[in-house]
């Protein structure tokens, strides 16, 4: 049986957020990480049904990085326990979450980092 320690951070731009909401531009804010730790969560539900029969896993929500909010969080980290009964299962599973990590990267203008434990 295999398992893993796996850790997400998102990197976003620093940025208080507050010129761009007062010129009325924040349609144009990128490198949100909170959203892209958003996005990411969303991005895991839909992906559960694609892992294989023993795999599962756990999370917990390490940083928001929302802490005035007002500000345009900057970075996020979320850790994952990755669970399966064999090597292989555990590996593909990692992949694909990562690979869900880096399409919410993508979408939301961030950077995103994996650190393995």
């Amino acid at each position: 049986m295999g398992n893993y320690d796996m850790e997400i951070t998102f990197l976003g731009v620093d940025d208080d957020g507050l010129a761009e909401r007062q010129t009325g531009k924040s349609a144009t804010i990128s490198g949100n990480a909170l959203e892209a730790l958003e996005m990411f969560n969303i991005g895991l539900e839909f992906n559960k049904k694609r892992l294989r029969h023993s795999a599962s896993y756990k999370t917990q929500i390490l940083s928001t990085g929302d802490s005035d909010m007002i500000s345009v969080p900057k970075i996020t980290r979320i850790r994952f326990m990755i669970y399966g009964n064999t090597e292989e299962i555990v590996k593909d599973t990692i992949d694909k979450i990562y690979k869900t990590a880096q399409g919410a990267a993508l979408i939301t203008g961030c950077k995103v980092k994996k650190v393995t434990k």
